[in-house]
């Protein structure tokens, strides 16, 4: 289905709103959720970084430059938690050991300053300010039931914003009295928030149910999402979440339509620019007159380095031996490939003596088989390089790369494909 922004692909209805909070996740729901996160890195992609315990919460960072930096070597991934220094050595847990560390960022986030509340009511939230997962106990994480005239709207540790707007809709909603929640639903939810502090192993975030929990919070303003909005495989928005059908409306046509266009292939250069940094091993085949009797063939092995240039782009570094039938001599060849944003085209450039130079391909994909396709042509002098460039993905990993180039000129004639692996 191509490439879509991430909550378009994270954040779906798996039935019709509403759904209930998944508040405590089981083991088993652990492992189901790391499988989800494998099938969308690809396994290649997952090799780079190595397997968590299959059945400890998941944690999530979402990174541009990440993996990129990973698959270049410029990163060298550690996996383990963090005992202490010995030195200048930084120890993990399992007695493992980074050697010679120069700097080392702990990124703990931040801590809650509640000091300017009285400590009666800092009881009563059961505040804590060394505790970083839920530093406060409250009712749907907004109010307190001894504590009428006061509402806590941001503090949800976690990235929606979402969810803070429907903090901010119930805190009005009860201080105009639009809605009153009864003493025992306040109750209960408070007991969920403080069973949520305890809970062991801690996931990542509090609430990681985001669609339950923003179905939960607008169940009470009657704001949960109905018909088209609330439909099961719908992508969960916070212009759901509010009473003008118009706005509801006019972000469902959004999201239909770039959903469409990404289904057509929109990211799908962006997406193989991503993909292909790294090694990878390629096999060459020449084949020269085709289809005539005379036809004979000749071959290229090597290697195929894809790494980042300052501007972005990506350089095509190749380093193989080419074989014909009398004897066999090391070939170099590079181009740079990079994303032209205005036609959303992936272009190839020469590259001479390490400058770039002219446009060799200019590539618009769409599907072909189970992957995808681009189509572009170059006229050198008096020969036409007809070329086809073919990547299949798994996950946000490239599987395999062709490249096939069909030459015809006056005194050219010959078909050359490209087959490209990741390397081992």
């Amino acid at each position: 289905s191509g490439f879509a922004p991430l909550d378009l692909v994270l954040y779906r209805r798996a039935g019709d709103a509403p759904k209930k909070e998944q508040v405590i996740v089981g083991a088993g729901e652990h492992g189901e959720r790391h499988a989800r996160m494998r099938k969308l890195l690809g396994s290649r992609m997952q090799a780079l970084v190595g397997e968590p315990p299959a059945h400890s919460p998941v944690f999530v960072a979402i990174s541009d430059e990440f993996l990129r930096l990973v698959a270049e070597g410029r990163i060298e991934v550690v996996r383990g938690r963090f005992d202490g220094f010995d030195g200048s050595d930084l120890v993990l847990e399992s007695s493992e050991r980074v050697r010679e560390v120069d700097d080392a960022i702990f990124c703990t986030g931040y801590k809650t300053d509640l000091g300017f509340l009285e400590p009666e009511i800092l009881e009563k939230i059961r505040f804590d300010e060394n505790e970083s997962f839920a530093p406060l106990a409250l009712s749907y994480e907004t109010l307190h039931p001894d504590l009428a005239g006061l509402v806590f709207t941001g503090m949800y540790r976690g990235p929606h914003f979402g969810v803070i707007e429907l903090q901010a809709r119930l805190a009005a909603a009860v201080f105009s009295k639009q809605i009153e929640i009864s003493a025992v639903m306040m109750r209960e939810a408070l007991r969920v928030s403080e069973m949520i502090r305890q809970q062991t192993p801690r996931p990542q975030f509090p609430h990681g149910d985001y669609v339950g929990l923003m179905d939960s919070l607008s169940g009470l303003l009657n704001l949960v999402p109905n018909g088209q909005f609330g439909a099961s495989g719908t992508p969960v928005t916070p212009a759901f979440y509010q009473p003008d059908p118009v706005i509801a409306r006019s972000a469902l046509t959004e999201i239909e339509n770039e959903l469409q266009a990404c289904k057509d292939g929109k990211y799908i250069p962006s997406a193989t620019l991503f993909a292909l940094v790294g090694r990878w091993r390629f096999n060459r085949t020449l084949t020269y007159d085709p289809g005539s009797l005379s036809q004979r063939r000749e071959s290229v092995v090597g290697t195929v380095t894809f790494s980042r240039t300052p501007t972005g782009s990506l350089l095509y570094h190749e380093d193989g031996i080419y074989s014909t039938p009398t004897r066999d001599f090391e070939v170099t060849k590079e181009y740079e490939y990079s994303l032209n944003p205005d036609s959303n085209a992936l272009e190839v450039h020469f590259v001479d003596a390490g400058v770039r130079g002219g446009l060799f391909l200019s590539l618009l994909f769409e599907r072909a088989g189970d992957g995808w396709e681009g189509r572009s042509d170059h006229l050198c002098v008096k020969d036409m390089y007809m070329a086809t460039f073919r990547v299949a993905f798994e996950g946000v990993a490239a599987k395999w790369v062709t490249m096939e180039y069909n030459v015809k000129g006056p005194t050219k004639n010959y078909r050359a494909t490209t087959e490209l692996r990741p390397e081992k």
